[in-house]
Order: C-alpha cells, then sequence, then structure tokens
C-alpha cells in the first residue's frame, strides 16, 4: 500500500475483504480502506464485483453517500481509499441500548431518503440497505456506505441475482426468488431500517428464506396464492395470517411517520413509495 497512508486498526471483515482505519500522511485526515484480494479467476485479477463498486463510487457525489477518493493496486489486493465516519447505524444503536429520539430519527431518514433519492435518480440500486451499512459521523452526517452488490439499473426486463441484500432487510418479491425487481426493492429496506431505529427492535427477524417469509406474512399478512405465484414463479403454500398492527411499536415517529413506514413496506413493489415521492412526505416537513 502507499506509503502516504498509516494503517491504525480493522475495523470491518466481510465476504469481500476488510477494512481499515488509516492515516492519510498528505491530507491529515482519518480514511477507511477496504482491501479485497485479487482473483486469479479475474482479467487483470480484479473482479468484476470491485470494478462495479469502482466504477460506480466514482459517478456518485452526494454528501450522503460515502466518497472514493483513490483506488491503489498491488500484487495481491486493491484497496480502495474511503471517507471515514465513526459509526454505523448498526452499532450505534447497539451503544444507545434504545432508539432513536423523534427530532433525531426524523434527521436520519430524511439524509437516508436524500441519499436513496439521489442513487435511483443515477440509476444506482444499492441492493443491500441495512443499518450496518449506513454510516454516522460526530456531525451526525448520514453516509450510505458498501456498494459491493450495488447495480446500475437501466432496464427493467433485465434479470438481476435474487443472492442480494441482508435476509432481514430482503423485500419479499427477492425472498420469493423473483429477478425483476428494480428501486424499490431498496425501499422496503429502508422500510425495515426506519422501524430498527424507531424500536430498536428488528421488523423481520428469520433465519432463513422461508422463515423470514413467514415472519413477513404473520406481520403484513399472508398475500393471495396468485400473487405469490406472480412472483415465485410457481405455486409456494403458507399458512394463512391476517394482517395485523405491525406498527404499533413504532408509534413515537407519529401519524405521518407510520403513514410513511406503512407506504414502504407494501407486499407490491408497485405500492411502494418512491425514494422521490418520500422526500417530499409530510414525515419530514414536521418540527
Amino acid at each position: 500500500m502507499s506509503r502516504r497512508y498509516r494503517v491504525l486498526e480493522k475495523i470491518g471483515e466481510g465476504t469481500y475483504g476488510t477494512v481499515s482505519k488509516a492515516y492519510d500522511l498528505v491530507s491529515g485526515k482519518t480514511v477507511a480502506i477496504k482491501t479485497v484480494p485479487r482473483s486469479d479467476d479475474a482479467e487483470d485479477g480484479v473482479s468484476s464485483l470491485v470494478l462495479r463498486e469502482i466504477a460506480i463510487l466514482k459517478r456518485l457525489d452526494h454528501p450522503n453517500v460515502v466518497s472514493l477518493s483513490q483506488v491503489l493496486t498491488d500484487k495481491e489486493n486493491v484497496h480502495l481509499v474511503l471517507e471515514y465516519a465513526d459509526l454505523d447505524l448498526g452499532r450505534y444503536l447497539r451503544r444507545r441500548k434504545g432508539p432513536l429520539e423523534p427530532h433525531a430519527l426524523r434527521l436520519v431518514m430524511a439524509q437516508l431518503v436524500e441519499a436513496v433519492a439521489y442513487l435511483h435518480r443515477n440509476c444506482v440500486m444499492h441492493r443491500d440497505l441495512k443499518p450496518q451499512n449506513i454510516l454516522l459521523t460526530k456531525a451526525g452526517e448520514v453516509k450510505v456506505a458498501d456498494f459491493g452488490i450495488a447495480k446500475i439499473h437501466t432496464d427493467h426486463r433485465r434479470i438481476s441475482t435474487c443472492e442480494v441484500v441482508t435476509l432481514w432487510y430482503r423485500p419479499p418479491e427477492i425472498l420469493l426468488g423473483w429477478t425483476g425487481y428494480g428501486f424499490s426493492a431498496d425501499m422496503w429496506s429502508v422500510g425495515a431500517i426506519f422501524f430498527e431505529l424507531a424500536t430498536a427492535t428488528a421488523l423481520f427477524a428469520g433465519e432463513s428464506v422461508v422463515k423470514q417469509l413467514e415472519a413477513i406474512f404473520s406481520k403484513i399478512g399472508t398475500p393471495d396464492p396468485e400473487s405469490i405465484r406472480r412472483f415465485a414463479g410457481k405455486a409456494m403454500e403458507f399458512r394463512y395470517q391476517p394482517r395485523t398492527d405491525f406498527l404499533g411499536p413504532a408509534a413515537c415517529v407519529g401519524v405521518e411517520g407510520m403513514a410513511l413506514m406503512r407506504r414502504m413496506l407494501q407486499f407490491e413493489p408497485d405500492a411502494r413509495i418512491t425514494a422521490e415521492e418520500a422526500r417530499g412526505h409530510r414525515y419530514f416537513s414536521q418540527r
């Protein structure tokens, strides 16, 4: 790695590599460095996923999206030098041991919605929105991060993989195996995050795809068999469960907040509010 950076500590590790906190000796700033091993199977040793992540980050420029400042390579690894933030929302919730205060929650959600709307305007589906991928600076700025499985989405007819989105935040159409999903998949994830920040409890916490679907249907109600078949491409049987007042624990967000959350968490993708529509929702104009 360049002598410009002094690695301070490893702060994260995942399927695609490690993330370290480092000091930039030139700028005097703290940065995050994502290190991904080179692949023997890929052209030039760089996997298509890493190339796509770099390409996406280079085209983005928004205060609520983590920025990429440099890409470094050596014989063994590719290093992405990224904007550093002190916490992610998952760690922040664990430290608080409770939900966000209503005013702070509104500020966080407003920034998250702005970021997602910006991504969608630029044809980017994040595909893995979860509290751990949303960073929070000491100044209270939200930064959407980890574009490792993000995708440029311009053709709704193109087939996409279903191996995306961490299970608890994965929308029902993807759980059912539908490959024609679009930007509305991100909005389901935003709705699940909204609930979790308001209650400090995951809304749907299944241990497998089937258990996750059952957890969703236990709250939103079991869809009719034809709706399930449309997304699954085959008949699937689920025990009938009526819709419940599942947003009750999030009442602290008020009537408008619950209305917004409900519109994000619709079974039908086309019925979900878009990020652009959510920007203008009355929940964010409250004081």
